[in-house]
This record gives structure tokens, C-alpha cells and sequence, in this order.
């Protein structure tokens, strides 16, 4: 399926369902990613139905997003609402840290150490949030 085809049927997807961690998945073919791996596992909570907990796969030679939290070496808990801002760039992730409101876990020196292919992820997935059904503009409640 060629890259138009993909976006107009992945219209409407709803933000960190099966089918928007897939297409994810697909957008970062290609990037950039160290020799060395790391799982960050998102622990989604007050989320709508049909999206769980994920985890982000760095490295080796790859970058992917999995369904569910396996064998992570760091996590992030937050709330939809949040990772939902932080998506649409209303925040940040840093932000959000130094605010209290995402809890770190496992190896964290390891999850700063990837601040490069962090980085491209977010660049990367510009056009997937064009595409992405996000649920109405709330206020943040931290």
C-alpha cells in the first residue's frame, strides 16, 4: 500500500489505539536508532477503551511500538489527558516531569541517554498526529 493510500485509511485512528501504535510503527521505518536497545513502557491510565498500557522499542537497528508493558528498562506513568497534550505539543514531556505529573521508573540514565532518537521519533510522527483522531481539547488536569 503506497504512503497515500496508508494515511487516507489510517484517518480518524484514535491516538495510542492497536492500529495507531502500528502506524507508528511504520512511519519510523528507517530511522535512525543506537546499537544498543532499550523498552520504555507508557503506563496509560484514565484512558478510554480499547488503549492500554505500550511500550516503545529502541534499538538494536530498530524502532518500534508493541501493545502491552514486557521487559521494559524504564517507564513513564500518565494519564491519556496528558499524552494527549504532550502530542499535540500543548506541553512537554520534560514539563510535565518537573511538574509532577509523569512518574519515572526502572533505568531513567537510560532513557536520557536516548535523546536523539527521542527526538526523531517526535519529527517522525508529525504526520501520523495530522492523521490522528484526538479526543476534544480538555484542560490538563495535573
Amino acid at each position: 500500500m503506497g504512503e497515500r493510500s496508508l494515511a487516507t485509511s489510517l484517518r480518524g485512528m484514535k491516538y495510542l489505539s492497536d492500529t495507531w501504535l502500528e502506524a507508528a510503527t511504520h512511519a519510523l521505518a528507517g530511522a535512525s536508532s543506537p546499537e544498543s536497545s532499550l523498552r520504555v513502557g507508557y503506563d496509560i491510565t484514565d484512558a478510554p477503551d480499547g488503549i492500554g498500557p505500550y511500550t516503545l522499542v529502541i534499538g538494536p537497528h530498530t524502532i518500534s511500538f508493541e501493545s502491552g508493558m514486557a521487559e521494559t528498562s524504564a517507564t513513564l506513568r500518565l494519564t491519556y489527558d496528558l499524552a494527549v497534550q504532550i502530542a499535540r505539543g500543548h506541553t512537554s514531556a520534560q514539563r510535565a516531569f518537573l511538574d509532577g505529573t509523569i512518574q519515572l521508573g526502572g533505568d531513567i540514565t537510560a532513557l536520557l541517554g536516548s535523546a536523539s532518537p527521542l527526538a526523531e521519533i517526535d519529527d517522525r510522527l508529525a504526520a501520523l498526529r495530522a492523521q490522528t483522531e484526538f479526543p476534544p481539547d480538555t484542560e490538563l488536569s495535573v
